[in-house]
C-alpha cells in the first residue's frame, strides 16, 4: 500500500504534508558545499500536528528554536506552497 504524502520545500524549510491531515516540519542548515553547489544539514525535525495547527506563528517558533535570525520570506513562501 503506497501512502500519497505531499512534501514542500524552500531552502530551509521542508513540510510532509500528510493524508489523515498531518503536517510535519523539517528545519536544515542550508549552505555552500566545499564541492560546489549546495547541502542541508537536518537541525530539527517536530512531530507532525494537525493541518490547521500549522501556521506562521508554529513555523516561526520552531524556527526560532534553532536560528537566532530568519527570514520570514521563507515560512510564507513554504505556507504558501502548502495552501
Amino acid at each position: 500500500m503506497m501512502i500519497n504524502n505531499k512534501t514542500y520545500q524552500t531552502n530551509s524549510l521542508t513540510a510532509i504534508v500528510y493524508p489523515n491531515n498531518l503536517v510535519k516540519l523539517n528545519v536544515y542548515n542550508y549552505y555552500k558545499s566545499k564541492y560546489g553547489g549546495y547541502s542541508r544539514e537536518l537541525l530539527l525535525s517536530k512531530v507532525a500536528i494537525p493541518t490547521k495547527e500549522f501556521t506562521f506563528d508554529y513555523v516561526k517558533s520552531k524556527v526560532d528554536e534553532v536560528y537566532s535570525s530568519f527570514s520570514n520570506d521563507q515560512i510564507h513562501e513554504l505556507l504558501n506552497k502548502i495552501s
